[in-house]
């Protein structure tokens, strides 16, 4: 889908998602290539759910729907365990599938949950007649509901009894160690086939993590695969491309890449996330890639500085010292 802003009737008052930070760490126990998938159909999920658009979009927004809009075929099986009703997400208590669907949305300002802004949404009554909107939609009609966006802590047993009686403390209504992620980087990804759900996950990832660090994200390629699940090939290809869609921003803190290296001598690269105000569509942005070096060209290169830098103190005049 290529004008998915005009699909989705994109309005640039719902562009603000907010995820759960934990999800990187809890997504780490589906298979790996599958993860990025995964993250971005919850966020889609939070992002239908949020601003009502169910009524909205031109046609019934099923499985098949969601799964091109995020880039795959309607008829890719490979992911379904994932998003199936009782599948992995439901299982893990991020999604649940309900009839119950948010037709039109509206912010109270009640300090009801320690929140100074109530969201409430209204329901879609299948007795009723078709509503204002032109939405009719069949009585087997389901969708996914974003768990973690009304209750975050599903899997604390002291919190069970205060959910129980109402309390919401979900993403939708507490943003606290969460992550603002535009849907207008999710758009700019799913517009761009290259980039799709794994550019997207990445880029949402180092954002996480800019949130921590004012100066960037400092982290080995090594341990950036790890954490991420994707393999060291495929994340230099992606982050090459982040880069050229200025997406991101890179810091070579080491000269060069030195083969043999030991770990610990090596200088871990700095991520910086960009606005999505200034990402290139073109991609045409030019990248430069650390040089590679032999550990005998590196060794070389070190001897060679360490004898210029003694040649300088050499020709300091007597007369300069200050002894």
């Amino acid at each position: 889908m290529k004008d998915l802003r005009k699909y989705l009737q994109f309005d640039e008052k719902q562009n603000d998602i907010f995820i759960p930070n934990e999800i990187f760490e809890d997504f780490k126990t589906i298979k790996k290539n599958h993860i990025p998938f995964a993250f971005s159909y919850y966020y889609l999920t939070n992002w239908l759910y949020r601003y009502a658009k169910y009524g909205f979009v031109a046609e019934l927004l099923t499985q098949k729907e969601l799964k091109q809009i995020l880039g795959y075929s309607p008829i890719y099986k490979p992911v379904d365990y994932l998003i199936k009703k009782n599948g992995v997400l439901e299982q893990m208590k991020y999604l649940e599938t309900t009839n119950e669907i948010p037709t039109t949305w509206e912010m109270g300002h009640s300090f009801q949950y320690d929140i100074s802004e109530d969201l409430a949404f209204n329901y879609y009554e299948y007795d009723a007649e078709m509503n204002e909107y032109g939405v009719n939609f069949p009585n087997r009609y389901v969708i996914k509901k974003p768990i973690r966006a009304f209750t975050r802590h599903v899997n604390d047993e002291e919190a069970q009894e205060d959910y129980e009686n109402d309390y919401i403390d979900g993403t939708f209504y507490d943003v606290s160690n969460t992550t603002l992620i535009p849907f207008e980087v999710f758009l700019f990804c799913m517009e761009n086939e290259q980039i799709g759900c794994t550019g997207f996950y990445l880029w949402s990832y180092l954002k996480m993590n800019n949130q921590f660090y004012d100066s960037g994200f400092d982290i080995p390629l090594e341990k950036l695969a790890e954490e991420t699940g994707i393999s060291k090939k495929s994340l230099s290809e992606y982050l090459k491309l982040l880069r050229k869609h200025r997406m991101i921003e890179v810091i070579h803190n080491q000269e060069a890449f030195v083969v043999g290296l030991r770990k610990e001598d090596r200088k871990a690269n700095t991520y910086i996330t960009g606005d999505h105000d200034f990402f290139c569509e073109v991609g045409d942005e030019k990248v430069e890639t650390m040089k590679v070096m032999t550990r005998k060209e590196y060794f070389e290169k070190l001897k060679k500085e360490q004898e210029e830098r003694d040649k300088k103190k050499a020709d300091i005049p007597v007369d300069a010292l200050p002894y």
